[in-house]
């Protein structure tokens, strides 16, 4: 059974609903995966007093920040695994939740090409793939439409998917200036970018980053002539203290410095489309 996993935290209410439009028809959301990140946000010790670790770990550059995705209908989560459609995965814990509180510290943009669930090129940046075929992704012809009307709209979508990748923390809560949760990445792509960039609009048009906020994630289920899918729905629900924004802007560079690193394997077995469009 899926859950909510909203806590209650120190924010200002600000009536302000950011949810999209219905965008069809689209390509679904991708499902989980890892990126390889150093644990950034400071958490100390959470054992009793009188408890101690034993535990000799990696170091955090080794360890793994859980992707958060969506499961669609046609995913291998629902086709091999038997999970339910329409919910959040944790990848790193398995957990399924229906909506995830917290704050979304920021974003870059990349550019995937897929072929059969296996990821052939890789543009991080936005700018550079690497991969096949590599090179400079505004020249590349695999990120255009194709202009010819009378192919089927799955031969016309390009081949090389624009992505935004979310970085966050599961929890509104801030003690000591930094947010008390879990970081993690959250990516969006095809119909999930419509809804993404009214997010992004709202705060830009307050003229306030991202980590301002303390925002609502969930998934909303869309149903067309090509079939059901889910899409995710970013809602504002209030607005983070300001005199935390410096810490947050500390933890955001930081994260998305990281995520930028991410070894192009370790996103290609989860980030393949689960469906046309």
């Amino acid at each position: 059974m899926a859950k909510d996993k909203k806590e209650e935290g120190h924010y200002k209410e600000r009536p302000y609903d950011a949810e999209p439009e219905v965008a069809a028809p689209a390509k679904v959301a991708n499902n989980a995966g890892s990126y390889a990140v150093p644990a950034v946000i400071p958490q100390g010790n959470n054992l009793p007093a009188e408890l101690d670790d034993p535990s000799e770990y990696p170091p955090d550059e080794e360890l793994f920040l859980p992707r958060i995705g969506i499961i669609q209908p046609t995913s291998d989560a629902v086709t091999q695994e038997g999970r339910t459609a329409g919910v959040l995965l944790d990848s790193l814990t398995g957990e399924e939740f229906e909506s995830i509180t917290g704050i979304f510290l920021g974003m870059t943009r990349s550019r995937k090409r897929f072929v059969k669930k296996e990821l052939l090129c890789n543009g991080q940046d936005f700018k550079t793939g690497v991969g096949d075929p590599g090179g400079e992704c505004e020249k590349c012809p695999l990120q255009k439409w194709d202009e010819d009307e009378a192919k089927a709209m799955a031969e016309r979508k390009p081949k090389c998917q624009e992505h935004y990748d979310f970085v966050a923390v599961d929890s509104i809560e801030i003690k000591d200036g930094y947010p008390v949760g879990m970081p993690f990445i959250f990516s969006t792509h095809s119909t999930g970018l419509k809804s993404a960039k009214r997010f992004i609009s709202a705060g830009r048009a307050r003229q306030l980053p991202l980590y301002c906020f303390a925002v609502e994630l969930t998934v909303r289920r869309i149903t067309n002539d090509l079939g059901t899918f889910y899409v995710p729905i970013f809602t504002v629900k209030g607005q983070t203290p300001p005199e935390t924004w410096k810490s947050l802007a500390g933890i955001a560079a930081r994260l998305l410095t990281a995520s930028k690193r991410a070894p192009v394997e370790s996103t290609a077995a989860n980030d393949a489309p689960a469906a046309e469009y």
